[in-house]
């Protein structure tokens, strides 16, 4: 599913997974490659593009997530700085 709002690749599957995982990157092949990793750990996969989103996911999602994983170098706002925002 895409939602322009955070260029979100795939959002939440219900009653099919256990875990929320969101996976933070600006490169849309790694974004492809991560979610596929995740689905043998069954995990709900939200992805975001940018720090900013990343962000905004968060504050908009109301039992948060399991994990993030956070790339470290994006343009306009670090994967660090965003850590330190969340």
């Amino acid at each position: 599913m895409l939602n322009s709002q955070y260029d979100i690749v795939s959002g939440r599957l219900p009653n099919k997974y256990d875990e929320l995982v969101l996976i933070v990157d600006d490169n849309n092949v790694n974004l492809i490659v991560s979610k596929g990793m995740m689905k043998s750990f069954k995990a709900n996969v939200v992805t975001a593009t940018s720090g900013e989103k990343a962000i905004k996911a968060l504050e908009e999602e109301p039992d948060g997530f399991d994990i993030v994983f956070m790339d470290f170098m994006m343009p306009h706002m670090t994967g660090m700085e965003a850590t330190q925002i969340i």
